[in-house]
């Protein structure tokens, strides 16, 4: 029988880059080049993650990120008790468009690691969301428990002020694991920097 997963993840591949780079061809019209911008800022971000698990193989996890713009970068690393250590650096290019919001990023980590991803919002206000991602199959540990090499395909809403809410379902697509995971995702801006972020899996 013919596996569907290897005969659509070529074209959604295909139609993901498309739509990313035929959207630096679009103009948002509503936006008056008169009227000077405010320059931007970069803002950082610290997260540390404590990860318990049932074999007392707990981890800590540290990452420090920064945004500029359209741009972000971040630097973290993942130990855990058994002596497993890996550093990773990313870059991420997220330009902006009326209909068309795509995001471009590379990370490498230590251990050989390397990955790269595309994904896209199309629409406006409620919009569909479609990514693709791949890696050089070396080792690497995923704080998120996503497949890595996976597809992404779902839906997502900024139609309430303040509020994001997605839900969209990372599958893989190379590795034939049959791994599927389900997000529910609500993103709620209480202040012009704080907001609460709850991610359902």
């Amino acid at each position: 029988m013919m596996n569907i997963q290897k005969v659509v993840t070529p074209t959604l591949c295909l139609l993901a880059c498309l739509l990313s780079f035929s959207s630096a061809y679009a103009a948002d019209s509503s936006v008056d080049s008169s009227t000077p911008a405010e320059p931007a800022k970069v803002s950082y971000k610290f997260t540390t993650t404590y990860l318990g698990a049932s074999d007392d193989n707990n981890a800590i996890d540290v990452n420090l990120r920064a945004n500029y713009d359209v741009h972000t970068a971040w630097v973290g690393e993942y130990g855990d008790r058994d002596g497993f250590r890996q550093l990773r650096v990313g870059y991420a290019y997220s330009p902006a468009f009326t209909y068309i919001r795509p995001t471009f990023s590379v990370q490498l980590a230590t251990k050989g690691y390397i990955a790269e991803s595309v994904s896209t919002e199309i629409g406006d206000k409620n919009f569909a969301i479609l990514g693709i991602a791949r890696t050089n199959l070396q080792e690497y540990y995923d704080l998120g428990h996503d497949p890595s090499d996976a597809i992404t395909l779902g839906i997502g809403s900024r139609a309430i002020e303040n509020n994001e809410f997605y839900l969209f379902q990372i599958f893989d697509d190379r590795l034939e694991t049959q791994q599927r995971n389900n997000h529910l995702v609500w993103r709620y801006k209480f202040a012009d920097e704080q907001r609460l972020v709850i991610d359902a899996s």
